[in-house]
């Protein structure tokens, strides 16, 4: 989620919350979280299983739930 002035911010946690689905060839699992039932807003974070840790490889979201249906935006991605 963004901070007061709009910005992403780093936050670690030990628990993940959304629609999980699992590459096991590619070791990725993505979790992707509907903000509402609508679907207008929402984020999907996808992240490299390494050994008993995840690593984030991208995240996409969209925070304004406003009625209109539009394509995640990609705020972080691994070089």
């Amino acid at each position: 989620m963004p901070n007061q002035a709009g910005k992403v911010q780093k936050v670690e946690s030990s628990s993940i919350g959304g629609l999980p689905t699992y590459e096991p060839k590619q070791r990725v699992l993505a979790v992707t979280s509907k903000y509402r039932g609508l679907g207008d807003c929402g984020s999907q974070a996808k992240y490299r299983v390494e050994n008993t840790a995840l690593k984030l490889l991208e995240f996409k979201a969209k925070f304004a739930c406003d009625g209109k249906l539009a394509p995640l935006q990609t705020l972080y991605r691994t070089k």
